[in-house]
């Protein structure tokens, strides 16, 4: 192989190891942003808990109200 084309070989390898780290990265990415819209959905799908609020009866049904 020439030097030139032993070069262009060197370059070209660094090229795709770059694009290989690259992709790990956004695929480490993708997966936190996947894993913290789950945890959002997963937040805002669970049932109020008990905040200390007071509670109010408002047609046969409790209400939260906050004295603020």
């Amino acid at each position: 192989m020439t030097r030139l084309a032993n070069d262009a070989s060197i370059r070209s390898q660094g090229v795709v190891s770059y694009c290989q780290d690259a992709a790990k990265v956004l695929d480490a990415v993708n997966a936190l942003e996947t894993a913290e819209s789950l945890k959002h959905f997963a937040v805002s799908s669970m049932p109020a808990q008990d905040d200390g609020l007071p509670q109010c009866k408002v047609s046969g049904q409790e209400s939260r109200t906050a004295s603020r």
